[in-house]
């Protein structure tokens, strides 16, 4: 490889958020150089895709059901609607038949000259009036139906952490954290959630947010051990270089991660470039 190329892999790693041996700040034993970082990083991002597009279908389902559960909740308001007209027309023909009765029962008193019998059925009219019956109003209980999406404090969130779009390998991670702070605190959410999960990306990696000026470094020696090259017939797990296999059984490993197969991990992996 030419000093060239080499100024090229190391540009690229360090874009991608890697540090020279001198200023790396992690354990010693978990330097590696720019071009297992690349290797690695870009190893991310098709299990990254995968996870996003099963979180889009995730979605897509919740907004089918939402549209249909605002499908129901309008015709179960639409038939206590025609339910309560229902019955307010047949209160207020019974009403109506019981006055003409009353008035009927009232000329004839008024007929015989039998005030009794006419105070008292007017009595009845006034106690009937007062009970007429009134229009229906059917009210609806407002309903959250709203899928949920991004947090409305993602946006300023995310802003403050760049790193999230532009480094695979800690969003990936910075997924994982937030499973796994949500399972053991569901009260956790919003600011508080994200900062507590960029806490814990800054732990494990803390190389990747000092400031190492890496525009005025020239070339510097690399460490780590390259992962082993050259391409194999067989595309077996037992062919995989060594590095390659640590790397599945770290991913393997998380929580969240059991579709993470031996064969998918074999489907996406670059034998080209192995």
């Amino acid at each position: 490889m030419t000093e060239e190329q080499q100024e090229a892999i190391e540009k690229k790693a360090m874009d991608m958020g890697w540090s020279p041996e001198e200023k790396f700040r992690g354990e010693p034993e978990n330097f590696v150089d720019a071009k297992t970082f690349i290797e690695r990083g870009e190893g991310y991002i098709p299990f990254l895709k995968k996870d996003l597009a099963r979180i889009g279908g995730e979605l897509k389902s919740s907004r089918e059901e939402v549209a249909g559960l605002k499908g129901d909740i309008k015709k179960l308001g639409e038939y206590h609607k025609k339910t309560a007209e229902r019955e307010h027309k047949r209160a207020e023909a019974d009403f109506e038949k019981q006055i003409t009765d009353l008035k009927s029962q009232l000329r004839e008193a008024a007929a015989e000259d039998d005030l009794v019998e006419f105070d008292k059925v007017e009595t009845q009219i006034e106690n009937l009036e007062k009970n007429k019956p009134e229009a229906p109003v059917v009210e609806t209980t407002p309903v959250d139906t709203q899928p949920q999406g991004p947090h409305p404090d993602f946006p300023a969130w995310l802003a403050d952490n760049q790193w999230f779009n532009e480094q695979p390998r800690l969003a990936a991670y910075a997924t994982q954290v937030e499973r796994e702070i949500s399972t053991s605190n569901p009260g956790m959410v919003g600011r508080l959630l994200m900062d507590e999960i960029t806490k814990e990306i800054k732990r494990v990696f803390p190389e990747q947010f000092e400031n190492p000026n890496r525009h005025n470094d020239n070339t510097v020696d690399t460490g780590g051990t390259p992962p082993a090259g050259g391409n194999n017939k067989k595309h077996t797990f037992a062919n995989l270089p060594e590095d390659a296999k640590k790397e599945y059984a770290r991913m393997a490993k998380k929580t969240g991660w059991e579709w993470f197969t031996k064969d998918k991990y074999l489907e996406e992996y670059d034998w080209e470039g192995a």
